[in-house]
């Protein structure tokens, strides 16, 4: 669980792309492995490690929200 919050607050000093770039919409697209898109690409040719280090952010976010009750 400590790694995910450190990846989380790290993510804009450690995801090189923002999560949602299209870096090459015909040329990335399921680009294996390699040193500059460390998990590969997806279909829309966003890098992979990006939106994970990204996503930890909005699920960290999550239940803070949930498990708070207003005063009724």
């Amino acid at each position: 669980m400590r790694n995910i919050v450190i990846i989380a607050l790290a993510a804009p000093l450690v995801a090189p792309f923002p999560p949602g770039d299209q870096l090459g919409i015909v040329d990335l697209k399921n680009h294996p492995p390699s040193w500059p898109f460390i998990l590969g690409t997806d279909v829309l040719s966003r890098d992979v490690w990006s939106r994970i280090a990204w996503g930890a952010r909005v699920a960290l976010g999550i239940p803070p929200g949930v498990a708070w009750e207003p005063e009724r």
